[in-house]
């Protein structure tokens, strides 16, 4: 379903995770994390424990942004309002694969 990228002890939250998780996950899905650890003698991954979870999205499920293109805002460089070294390419952007592998 996903995988945790980041956790931390929040001062008044407890411990909070970053997780990346599937688009198909519901929303209001009920979530467990699987806390494993590596067994020093054999190398393996070995379940420990497991953690209730909830989720809060930071992106749609769909994939969508929020505003459309003409109600973002503009970043502005050195080229002018929203100038680029190349057309078509955001200054600091690079390319990134095909589709990637369900």
């Amino acid at each position: 379903m996903g995988a945790v990228t980041s956790v931390a002890r929040h001062h008044e939250l407890g411990p909070i995770a970053l997780a990346l998780l599937r688009r198909a996950v519901p929303v209001g899905e009920q979530l467990t994390v699987e806390v494993t650890e590596v067994d020093e003698t054999t190398g393996e991954t070995v379940p420990v424990g497991r953690v209730d979870a909830v989720q809060e999205v930071l992106v749609s499920p769909e994939g969508r942004a929020q505003a459309s293109p003409s109600e973002r805002p503009r970043r502005r460089t050195a080229q002018g309002a929203c100038g680029s070294e190349r057309p078509g390419r955001a200054s600091g952007s690079r390319a990134l694969p095909g589709p990637a592998a369900a």
